[in-house]
């Protein structure tokens, strides 16, 4: 079953510069992603206030996926952590999808059942994405 998604288009004039660079990178990334109920995906910011605003954009447009950005700090080694889940996912909430994901990769995570954040370290981003997208695959398929 494929559903769609459509690609809203957020008022200017509502929001603040950081909630419209997070609304136009959410817009860019439901532009390339193909749906489905798992999008896990690599930004290049240095705060996680915006990984956290594009997360919550992203989720407010597919509010029945599983949404994770990881954003690799270049001059740290650093991997900031944003997640958040649909409101009746009881099989992944979004804490132990962060705790799990930035554990993999030496950190910490938290937050509540729906939305949650944490760091970690990793030089090698595509495996990162790769396990954070089978772990949530996995844990959503019980």
């Amino acid at each position: 079953m494929s559903e769609s998604y459509q690609v809203c288009q957020f008022p200017r004039l509502l929001f603040s510069h950081d909630a419209l660079q997070a609304a136009a990178l959410a817009q860019a990334l439901l532009q390339e992603w193909g749906g489905g109920q798992v999008l896990v995906r690599s930004v290049q910011t240095d705060s996680l206030q915006m990984l956290m605003k594009t997360v919550n954009q992203l989720s407010a447009a597919a509010p029945r996926s599983h949404v994770m950005l990881l954003a690799p700090q270049m001059h740290s080694g650093k991997v900031l952590c944003a997640c958040q889940v649909p409101k009746d996912s009881a099989l992944l909430p979004a804490s132990d999808w962060a705790v799990a994901v930035c554990r993999h990769f030496g950190g910490s995570g938290g937050g509540s059942a729906l939305v949650a954040k944490g760091t970690g370290s990793s030089d090698d981003i595509p495996e990162a994405l790769k396990w954070a997208e089978q772990f949530a695959c996995q844990t959503t398929q019980r």
